[in-house]
């Protein structure tokens, strides 16, 4: 269920369900945010390939959704749905 969206400066992005073969993108994706130290609260994210594609695993069993977004096939940024925990709350998804 890939879907393709254009940027303002023309590029395509395609944003897509993450697999476990994106698990090694993704911790590069998210070690590189922390190193920001602006927007995580730590300085680096050194889970392993092995761990990532656990959790990958798990997000879907859950319910939830881990999306990536591709730029000439290289990820650039992701985002993780969770599903409502609570069963009133089961339709709903937050970040």
């Amino acid at each position: 269920m890939a879907q393709e969206v254009l940027l303002k400066d023309g590029r395509m992005v395609r944003l897509r369900p993450a697999t476990q073969l994106d698990a090694a993108a993704l911790i590069c994706a998210v070690d590189s945010v922390a190193r920001e130290i602006t927007y995580f609260l730590r300085s680096r994210f050194d889970r392993t390939v092995e761990e990532e594609r656990v959790l990958i695993a798990r997000a879907r069993k859950d319910g939830n959704l881990i999306v990536v977004a591709l730029l000439d096939e290289h990820l650039v940024g992701w985002a993780t749905l969770r599903r409502g925990r609570r069963e009133f709350l089961g339709h709903t998804l937050g970040l």
